[in-house]
């Protein structure tokens, strides 16, 4: 149907059952409700085709950056355990526990693995904050990172 004061082109073709609204120009064929030219209610409808299969989709590379989050959380816990053990053996040999240039090297070493599509500013953000962070404060160090690390999955209560 044909609702308001509209305009329709020469030549308009309207579908049958098609909800025109708004005014259709020359040469346009409608169909839908509400009506619109054939080739975007084509796309329109073989969109909706594929949400069920897109969200399929995207509930599986959900599951895959889930997967990739715990995987990162165990490196960083890893990481994060190895560290501590390089500070408490500077602390014993009384060395200065921040070593800026092991950062840069690992920033470097970052860097040229880096391929994308994070940023090297994104990177070096994430690297600065894994790498020393904690062990910069003696304090902090000395207590086991108490605020930094956890001694065991019961301290998440």
């Amino acid at each position: 149907g044909v609702s308001g004061h509209i305009q329709l082109g020469d030549n308009v073709q309207i579908g049958g059952q098609a909800g025109v609204n708004e005014n259709v120009p020359p040469d346009t064929q409608v169909i839908g409700a509400p009506a619109m030219p054939v080739k975007q209610f084509v796309r329109l409808q073989m969109a909706l085709r594929q949400l069920p299969e897109m969200a399929k989709e995207l509930k599986e590379l959900r599951k895959r950056i889930d997967s990739l989050d715990e995987e990162i959380v165990r490196l960083l816990g890893e990481r994060a355990r190895l560290a501590l053990q390089i500070g408490e053996r500077k602390r014993a040999e009384g060395a200065h526990v921040q070593d800026r240039a092991r950062e840069e090297e690992v920033l470097a070493r970052v860097r040229q693995m880096n391929s994308g599509p994070l940023s090297q500013a994104a990177m070096d953000s994430i690297f600065r904050g894994t790498s020393a962070g904690w062990a910069r404060s003696p304090r902090l160090c000395r207590d086991h990172g108490k605020h930094w690390m956890r001694k065991s999955s019961d301290d998440m209560s």
